[in-house]
């Protein structure tokens, strides 16, 4: 019943609980929580939770891969090019094309978007959304989501990228994130599992091979005002700064999001730790409203862990300007 610091447990905790917090040592083993791998098994089991907590299209999770097996072999990485190219016909001379309802990157151009090639094993899938609704479910969240949710004083059309010079994306690249959005619908998703050891908490993994720039989620959840950003939460991202705290909007993902929030940080003080950066955040405009997408900044192999800058953009600053400007202190990150 003595005081810790923050940053010596592990996990590390970011933001200070805003309700009782025991370390391990203190709390009862009834309150233990349940090992995150035997969570993940038992959703596996539990086909319509998932589904349902997802709002995946279909009642079996197993179902996407035989449904869309078609697509998914035709652009399977075993497939020669000119496989493709001879089914597809004058839609093979496109960068994306569509088959099977579902988009799929063709051609590799070096400043566009990539979609993300969905997991093609119904075991493999499985596993994957099962990890993401246990994920979620352990961390308390409400409701599982693709968009923004405006909560608080918030309202949409606050969300006015006008009082912020944000820049659009290319028409390009604005298709390409619009068709993984119609992808996300379908339940073809980015292809990681969500996993937790005890020194770093959760953290999102990759279970194929993925090239630069892919997409891998847009980063979504509650919007709320800076000034009510009091919530404890240890997982935010700048959606809008008018500098007023009563205009200046946040996403908080603590009660509704997506597998964003599991994505782990850097310690911004170590030079071996931003060497490990893979992932990169966007923050764009469409349709004058601001948004932040996160996508591989390099090749990502199989079995690699997502990582990114929490507070990239915010450096050269004091302790003060941090607490003031930055969410979080990293220096005691991996």
């Amino acid at each position: 019943q003595e005081g810790t610091h923050m940053y010596c447990v592990r996990p590390v905790i970011v933001t200070v609980p805003p309700s009782e917090w025991l370390c391990s040592k203190c709390s009862s083993p009834r309150k233990a929580k349940p090992n995150f791998k035997e969570a993940v098994h038992k959703m596996e089991r539990r086909h319509w939770e998932i589904t349902k907590f997802l709002a995946l299209p279909f009642k079996n999770p197993e179902e996407f891969t035989t449904r869309f097996r078609y697509a998914l072999d035709l652009f399977s990485p075993t497939t020669h090019a000119s496989t493709r190219r001879a089914k597809l016909g004058e839609k093979s001379k496109k960068g994306t094309v569509q088959c099977q309802s579902l988009f799929f990157t063709l051609t590799m151009h070096k400043q566009e978007w990539q979609l993300p090639r969905p997991l093609a094993d119904s075991s493999v899938y499985l596993r994957s959304v099962a990890s993401m609704a246990a994920a979620m479910k352990a961390c308390g969240m409400h409701t599982y989501s693709e968009e923004l949710v405006y909560g608080g004083s918030s309202k949409p059309e606050m969300n006015d990228a006008t009082r912020e010079h944000v820049d659009p994306l290319s028409k390009r690249n604005e298709e390409i994130f619009l068709q993984f959005k119609e992808n996300l619908k379908q339940g073809a998703f980015p292809p990681i599992q969500i996993v937790h050891d005890n020194e770093m908490g959760f953290a999102v993994e990759a279970l194929c091979a993925m090239s630069r720039h892919t997409l891998i989620c847009e980063y979504v959840g509650e919007v709320i005002t800076e000034e009510e950003s009091v919530s404890g939460s240890d997982s935010l991202m700048w959606l809008l700064s008018t500098g007023d705290p009563n205009t200046s909007l946040i996403i908080d993902p603590t009660r509704y999001g997506n597998i964003a929030r599991f994505l782990s940080g850097i310690n911004n003080q170590s030079l071996f730790s931003r060497r490990q950066v893979n992932i990169r955040t966007r923050r764009f405009t469409i349709n004058g409203k601001c948004r932040v997408a996160l996508f591989t900044s390099k090749k990502i192999e199989r079995g690699e862990r997502l990582v990114y800058d929490y507070n990239a953009g915010i450096k050269g600053k004091s302790a003060e300007e941090w607490a003031t400007n930055g969410f979080y202190d990293t220096s005691n990150f991996f």
